[in-house]
Parts: structure tokens; C-alpha cells; sequence
């Protein structure tokens, strides 16, 4: 289990473009989707940027982002909203944590509110604090750090120009997977993370939100610390009982969704065309997009023996 869309795995993201998908559903493919459990967000690190401390903020970010016209226009329509740190489809998936609406007005009133205003006139927020007993004004500014990867470039991009709405400053760095892993994630160096944390068919999200996760091995990119999560976490990894364990991870998600340390945008789902002569193809839940092969010795094609 690793986090994030590494070069061997971008087609975690999609098998096939889903841009590609109109043209090829016009050829003899027969297209087939399936749910990945992949959760992508926008990772936020307070330790960087001070503004994302206050929950108002967070939440102001979250509210200015259109991810169903980003899924539409971007991933076509490859992908659902998420709410929560657990995919859907995946055992304690909790779906009833409220979604984050899209309410651009909600999101500047929380600026306001939160002391980020327009004080010089020049179209980017700021925040006006008394220091030394002078006046010190501090400019609305994020760096959103992503992969390479062109649709994750293009989320960036697409959230870049929703923040910018809001009177923010948004700055999109992309780089490679290898090195976005060396310089960035392990030394958390990073104020906005937008990457990709792939499960498996267990679900177990400890490695990605228990607090002793949060420094480099620990995949704990959201730098989330909170005590009630992590009892819940441990809790469910030593009880066998399938109910028990699925109920402590809903109730984890209830937690997180209201500490809000991430803003959670989507997980994919996966494409991928088969020629509609080849029958026998019974695929369920898959975690990595090379198991669709996993029953391949039934796939077969209708033949008839013929005199040459």
C-alpha cells in the first residue's frame, strides 16, 4: 500500500483517458468502469502556511471548489465526489458525511470572518496583525504542490483559478513522482498537497492518519494528530470482528470530517475497452488495475471448427 500515484501506477487515476471515452465507444470495445479505492485530496499543512490553522479558512477553501465541473471537464466524469478519508465501496465506508457544498459566497463570508481581507485594494486577501507595535500585513498566498501526472496538473490548475475567485494567490508547482517523493512529501515540505493515497482491498487508512504516522516513513501527509482517531484506528486493527471494525472506521471518518485537515475531492474510477467478441469476463472489486486479469483463464471467444 503506498500513497499517491507513483509512475507505475497512474493508471490508478485512468486505464484509458476518459476524454478517449466517446470515440471508442463507437468502435467494437466494449467499455467496462470499475470503483478503485483511491482517495484524492488536497493535503494542507499548517506547519507551512499558518492560515490553514483556522478550520474557517479550510472550510472557505473547501466551499470555493467546483470538483463536479473538475470531473466533468477534466477526468470526464471518471470519478465521484468524496467526503471522507475512506473510499467508497471499501468495507467502513461511512456515507453519510455530509459533502462540502459548493458555495463561493459562504467561502468569502469565512474569510471575512477569519480576518482575510482585501486591505490595499489589490485584489488579494491579507490580514492586517499588530507586531512590534507596528502594522504587518500578510498576503493570502498557497503553493499547491502535485505530480506531473496531466489530469492532476489540470485539478491543480482548475483549483488554482476557483481560489483566485476568492481574492487568493495560488502558485501550481508540479514535478516528477520521484521527485515530489524525495523533496517534497518525505521532508514534508509542501503547504498544499494534492496526490492520491491508494488502498487496498482492506481498507485500514492507520497508515495514512494515525499520529505516529505523521513523520517520514509514516504516510501521514496530512500531519493529522488526533487522540479519539488514533484509539479507533488501533482498536480496529486488533479486533477480528468485520462489524466492530467497520463501525470504529465510520466513526472515525465522522471525526475527521469535522477536524477538516484535508479537503477531500474524489476517487477515480477506472476504464478500461475489451472487444465484444471476448466473453467470460466476471470482474468485482479490483484494488490494483492489473487484477482485471485476475480471471482471465475464463475469457474466451465463440469458435467453430471449418474445413480449410
Amino acid at each position: 500500500m503506498i500513497a499517491g500515484f507513483h509512475k507505475d501506477e497512474v493508471d490508478g487515476l485512468s486505464m484509458l483517458s476518459a476524454k478517449s471515452l466517446p470515440a471508442l465507444q463507437k468502435t467494437d470495445l466494449v467499455i467496462h468502469s470499475l470503483r478503485l479505492p483511491r482517495v484524492v485530496a488536497l493535503f494542507l499543512n499548517g506547519a507551512q502556511l499558518g492560515a490553514f490553522t483556522d478550520k474557517k479558512v479550510r472550510l472557505a477553501l473547501a466551499h470555493a471548489i467546483d470538483i463536479n465541473s473538475a470531473i466533468a471537464n477534466i477526468l470526464g466524469g471518471a470519478a465521484e465526489t468524496i467526503a471522507s478519508p475512506i473510499p467508497p465501496g471499501s468495507a467502513g465506508f461511512n456515507p453519510d458525511i455530509p459533502k462540502i457544498s459548493h458555495d463561493v459566497e459562504a467561502a468569502k463570508k469565512l474569510l471575512d470572518e477569519a480576518g482575510w481581507k482585501d486591505s490595499d485594494k489589490d485584489g488579494i486577501r491579507d490580514k492586517v496583525e499588530r507586531k512590534n507595535r507596528k502594522n504587518v500585513v500578510t498576503p493570502l498566498k498557497i503553493e499547491v504542490v502535485t505530480s506531473d501526472f496531466p489530469e492532476l496538473k489540470e485539478v491543480a490548475e482548475a483549483i488554482k483559478s476557483m481560489w483566485k475567485g476568492l481574492g487568493v494567490e495560488v502558485q501550481v508547482k508540479t514535478l516528477s513522482a520521484t521527485e515530489l517523493e524525495s523533496s517534497v512529501i518525505r521532508p514534508r515540505a509542501y503547504q498544499v498537497l494534492l496526490f492520491g493515497e491508494i488502498f487496498g482491498h482492506d481498507p485500514d487508512p492507520f497508515a495514512f492518519w494515525h499520529t505516529s504516522q505523521i513523520k517520514d516513513p509514516g504516510l501521514n501527509i496530512a500531519l493529522y494528530s488526533n487522540r479519539k482517531a488514533d484509539v479507533l484506528l488501533e482498536e480496529a486493527r486488533r479486533t477480528i470482528n468485520a462489524a466492530k471494525r467497520e463501525e470504529k472506521y465510520r466513526e472515525f471518518q465522522k471525526i475527521v470530517a469535522e477536524d477538516m485537515p484535508a479537503i477531500f475531492l474524489f476517487s477515480p474510477v477506472s476504464s478500461y475497452g475489451v472487444r465484444n467478441v471476448v466473453k467470460g469476463l466476471t470482474i468485482g472489486k479490483i484494488a490494483l488495475p492489473h487484477e482485471r486479469f485476475s480471471q482471465i483463464e475464463k475469457w474466451h471467444i465463440k469458435t467453430r471448427r471449418g474445413l480449410k
